[in-house]
């Protein structure tokens, strides 16, 4: 199937959405540029340019990822001068106002090893990086994740060449069956206690029905449950917490006979937040566009694809 954007078990609206790593692989996707325009509800939509651009490696894999977020706009002031008509009243001159947008390149690197897993992800914003590490079990679960701050002490700054490395938070999780489609998961601070757990049930197939969290030392619990069709393709993904009063959230996914997804949406608290609808190229099936509506603020975001392949 050509569905190039796979639902996950976490937020649907992430900035890296979770492609198909055999798709991206199978089209020899070199990258993918998010052309991106906001309008509000009755008012013309205006691009001022702003893009999500993701790379990938011939295995498919997000190796880039970098956005244009607006740091400022600047109204500069325009002297128009008058014009002189013959046997015509002149125009006289005026003054007029127009926007110039400045904005900020924020992006992340992904690395793998040889066994295609995630070991380091670094975010780059200005000077300020910022990198998580991942190190793995035989079963390819995380054992342990490192945040640090570091330097990058390379003059081309296209480059990263480490300088200083401070730690911001370690944490490290064990893994204990406790059924036969059942596990716990404990998360562990960086002093080796135990702040977290998660109970976490499986179907026949392996997936993920339901995570069950509770933080230690607080009443704060959270529960997420998913629900799959005939296909094993996720439909329903929900979450409840009491972090900041009851909160409910639920994705809704619909697919079309050829296995894409064509809508989503997200509620909270049974009130429709947003929602995304797709476009497909007719012949290769890859998404060509998509539209978020946001039913809060009354607004909607245009979304179109461009592809860059390797050669085939």
């Amino acid at each position: 199937k050509a569905q190039l954007i796979l639902p996950t078990h976490a937020n649907t609206f992430d900035q890296y959405p979770n492609f198909n790593v055999a798709l991206v692989k199978n089209f020899k996707i070199r990258s993918l540029t998010f052309d991106i325009l906001d309008k509000k509800d009755y008012q013309a939509g205006k691009d001022i340019g702003l893009v999500h651009h993701y790379d990938f490696d011939t295995g498919g894999r997000l190796t880039r990822f970098y956005y244009t977020a607006l740091a400022k706009t600047i109204v500069k002031e325009i002297h128009v001068g008058a014009v002189k008509k013959r046997r015509h009243k002149a125009i006289p001159g005026y003054i007029k106002y127009a926007n110039e947008y400045v904005f900020d390149t924020i992006s992340t690197r992904f690395f793998y090893d040889v066994k295609g897993r995630l070991i380091l992800k670094r975010y780059n914003e200005g000077m300020y990086y910022e990198s998580t590490y991942f190190d793995y079990d035989e079963k390819g679960r995380v054992l342990r994740e490192m945040r640090c701050k570091e330097t990058n002490v390379s003059a081309d700054k296209n480059q990263f060449t480490l300088g200083v490395q401070n730690v911001i938070s370690e944490e490290k999780f064990e893994y204990q069956s406790t059924g036969e489609k059942q596990y716990k998961k404990k998360c562990l601070n960086d002093e080796g206690r135990i702040f977290r757990e998660v109970i976490v049930n499986l179907d026949d197939a392996g997936n993920p029905t339901e995570f069950n969290e509770n933080f230690t030392v607080t009443w704060i619990s959270q529960q997420s449950k998913f629900i799959y069709d005939e296909f094993g393709r996720m439909k329903q993904r929900s979450f409840e917490s009491n972090t900041d009063g009851t909160q409910a959230i639920r994705d809704t996914f619909e697919y079309d006979n050829r296995g894409n997804i064509t809508w989503e949406r997200q509620y909270k608290n049974g009130v429709l937040l947003n929602e995304r609808s797709y476009l497909f190229d007719e012949k290769n099936e890859l998404v060509t566009s998509y539209v978020i509506r946001d039913h809060i603020q009354k607004s909607m975001r245009i979304t179109k694809l461009i592809y860059e392949y390797y050669s085939k």
